[in-house]
């Protein structure tokens, strides 16, 4: 044998070594965007469950949301760009502010109510024209309540549709299966 043939074979050997490490190092980083998708996707996954338990929570209580429990949302509606894209991301924020707006309405429509309720209480002793002026009052402090439920009830209406909207997409963006 030859250096020549010798020289050959070290040059064969040595391929099939690179090659072996190229196809190795492929299967490597293959696995490794795998993995990194599953670990994105476990992120995705608490996402979908805290968006879940707080649009459950809106469709049980939509006339009267906790506070505590939208606020409980808000790592997560922060949190949403990162794990999903930016237009999804953008309706899961919005989802979440739509819900805070409407504790903050419920609020606001539940002391209008009860004003409404302690004006019409007072009616009886009023007499002449003080009557009149509490007639007044509570006319206005009604228009009020009315209005703050009619806003109640357009958001409440527009953020149970948002929050179906996102359900399907958040679904079918992290579903790993496809069928």
């Amino acid at each position: 044998m030859d250096a020549d043939s010798g020289a050959n074979i070290i040059a064969g050997v040595a391929l099939l070594v690179s090659i072996a490490s190229a196809v190795y190092a492929w299967k490597s980083a293959a696995e490794a965007r795998v993995a990194n998708q599953i670990s994105i996707h476990e992120y995705q996954k608490h996402l979908y469950e805290a968006f879940v338990k707080l649009n459950e929570h809106l469709i049980k209580e939509q006339h009267k949301l906790d506070r505590d429990k939208v606020k409980d949302f808000e790592p997560y509606a922060r949190t949403a760009v990162l794990y999903v894209d930016s237009f999804l991301a953008r309706k899961v924020i919005d989802f979440y502010n739509d819900c805070l707006e409407l504790v903050t309405l419920q609020t606001n429509r539940s002391f209008a109510l009860k004003a409404l309720r302690d004006l019409q209480d007072d009616l009886i002793e009023r007499e002449g024209e003080a009557m009149d002026r509490h007639l007044e009052k509570i006319s206005s402090t009604h228009r009020a309540f009315e209005l703050l439920d009619g806003d109640v009830h357009v958001r409440e209406g527009k953020t149970a549709m948002l929050g179906r909207s996102i359900d399907a997409e958040l679904m079918k963006k992290l579903k790993i299966v496809q069928t």
